[in-house]
């Protein structure tokens, strides 16, 4: 289990005291929901183009010591059919295009950083 799997069990746990309704009972709530929307998942290409200049994490199966090192995604074009990811912990701040055609196949994003496990357990297309 996670540490934020854990939390969120905890959070779970202490709600069952609250008065059903009350201001803690609510809190704990909304603080469940927002641990739950940075559960780290794969992003669709559409969600990956909606995140320009945004950091993402990029899954390359192939190249061991990208596998799960933060982008940015630094600009995008349906009409080439092409995104350019930016790697700032670069020294030459390294760039590189990656085809639309390969994403799921040989490259994919993550919302959030994924832990190996969770890596393993999507699979590619």
């Amino acid at each position: 289990m996670t540490e934020r799997e854990q939390v969120i069990a905890n959070l779970l746990f202490m709600k069952r005291d609250c008065l059903e309704g009350s201001d803690t009972d609510q809190t704990i709530d909304r603080a469940v929901k927002l641990l739950k929307e940075q559960e780290p998942r794969v992003m669709t290409l559409e969600e990956v183009e909606d995140a320009l200049d945004s950091v993402v994490w990029v899954d390359r199966p192939l190249f061991d010591n990208l596998s799960t090192e933060y982008a940015l995604i630094d600009s995008y074009s349906r009409k080439l059919q092409i995104v350019e990811l930016r790697y700032p912990f670069c020294d030459k701040d390294y760039r590189e295009r990656s085809d639309y055609a390969t994403y799921g196949k040989t490259w994919r994003c993550w919302s959030y950083r994924p832990t190996d496990e969770q890596r393993e357990a999507v699979k590619w297309e």
